[in-house]
């Protein structure tokens, strides 16, 4: 009975005629085609999520690491200030010294002086 039907029709190369099969194969390799493109897009997220967890884990180390330099300046500092407060102290002590063991006030050395 098929024959009767096709009789007038000759087989192509391009069949345009639809099919049961023909729409199962194309929804079959839509599916597979939009599974794959959906992993794919999952995949990608899941990279950039791993990323932003990296990027915020190194954000957070940078800072930490900055306030501890911070704190070390700060200390340096500190330390450094002590020293030149020492030092002051000394440099007080000897312009003292050296005033009060001036040529004007040492009488041995007063007629030299003038």
């Amino acid at each position: 009975m098929s024959e009767d039907i096709e009789e007038g029709r000759r087989r192509r190369w391009w069949d345009t005629i639809l099919s049961a099969q023909g729409i199962a194969i194309f929804l079959a390799g839509c599916l597979l085609s939009g599974s794959k493109n959906w992993l794919d897009t999952v995949e990608r997220i899941s990279k950039l999520e791993n990323r932003e967890v990296a990027q915020d884990e190194r954000m957070a180390r940078i800072e930490r690491e900055q306030q501890q330099q911070r704190v070390d300046a700060k200390e340096q500092v500190r330390t450094v200030q002590e020293q030149v407060t020492g030092v002051a102290g000394d440099v007080k002590e000897i312009l003292r010294y050296l005033r009060d063991s001036s040529a004007s006030k040492r009488p041995e050395l007063g007629r030299w002086s003038k």
